[in-house]
């Protein structure tokens, strides 16, 4: 790794050393939490008959989602130094592990079964979450990799980062609030149609605003403002619904209320983030971009970031000739 570029071409961050080893500890942890949830899955009775079978199929359902992402967030996270990604992954293994607490005295399964997860996930949550706020702690390298020593460009860079990083949980959330709602009966068939049709432009929307954020393409603010109001107003359109039934019953209800709620509380920190990005991150595209060979720009090569070995820096050192 490292020295490598995306297929839009932006430079990934070397990983090595201990982050090497936190990484490949974690995607194997995430890898085997995936088989455990499959195995789940394929211990219920098919077809689903009860609303109660039903819904903790679509929770665990979701949950499997979930895990799939964290390989993503980390992946991305360890590949370009996104600090909020990391975060996003300890606060998973926070509700990770109430979920188990939850489990342990709620379940269904066997008690020594559910005795040892507790006791297998209350061992590595703690040492994943001190592992991963140790790599936060150690991240900055990348950014004055790409963007040099100026603290303006760097902010720009952190704020574009976690603008990025917020849209692609709202994407996430908004898959899982479809596996939660659709698969209970919460909502019909046609608002499920409506609202696949809405998860397609959810990406699109995501990817708009990476070009926005990165590409520095003004243009694509309004597009991206308008479609940030469309999953809100069916959002608050369908809790409606739920709310004028009777939604004591099942548990997915409340569930499904509460991430409908961070889903709409987060669309609006998006918004809130974009004026930002709007305003403070101009100039950032054509430092990350604007290089045709990274090798070229690179003064110190097969070594650590340095001040030498900036793209940033060369140019500087150029302009200076």
């Amino acid at each position: 790794m490292g020295r490598k570029k995306t297929c839009c071409g932006q430079p990934t961050a070397r990983v090595w050393g201990y982050k090497k080893i936190f990484l490949i500890v974690t995607l194997v942890e995430l890898a085997a939490l995936i088989g455990v949830i499959s195995y789940t899955l394929s211990e219920y009775d098919y077809p689903l008959r009860d609303d109660e079978q039903r819904s903790g199929f679509s929770l665990t359902l979701a949950m499997l989602w979930a895990v799939i992402a964290a390989i993503d967030f980390v992946l991305e996270a360890m590949l370009f130094e996104k600090r909020l990604m990391l975060s996003f992954f300890i606060v998973g293994c926070m509700l990770l592990e109430a979920y188990v607490i939850f489990d342990y005295f709620e379940g269904a399964l066997d008690h020594w079964e559910r005795q040892f997860r507790l006791i297998v996930v209350s061992c590595a949550v703690p040492l994943n979450i001190a592992s991963a706020a140790y790599v936060i702690s150690d991240m900055g390298f990348y950014s004055f990799h790409v963007v040099g020593a100026d603290r303006r460009m760097q902010h720009a860079y952190q704020l574009a980062s976690y603008f990025v990083s917020w849209t692609r949980l709202d994407v996430v959330i908004a898959i899982a609030l479809v596996i939660m709602s659709a698969i209970p009966g919460l909502l019909t068939d046609l608002q499920i149609i409506l609202t696949i049709v809405g998860l397609l432009f959810t990406v699109l929307w995501a990817a708009l605003g990476y070009a926005f954020a990165f590409w520095e393409m003004k243009i694509l603010m309004w597009p991206f403002l308008l479609l940030a109001l469309v999953e809100p107003t069916f959002i608050v359109y369908q809790v409606y619904n739920i709310s004028a039934q009777d939604f004591g019953e099942g548990i997915i209800t409340y569930p499904t209320l509460i991430l409908c709620g961070l889903a709409v509380g987060l669309r609006v920190l998006v918004i809130i983030c974009m004026v930002r990005v709007n305003r403070e991150c101009e100039g950032l595209g054509d430092i990350i971009f604007g290089y045709n060979s990274l090798d070229a720009a690179l003064k110190v090569k097969n070594t650590g970031y340095s001040t030498f070995s900036s793209p940033a820096a060369a140019a500087d050192d150029s302009d200076d000739d």
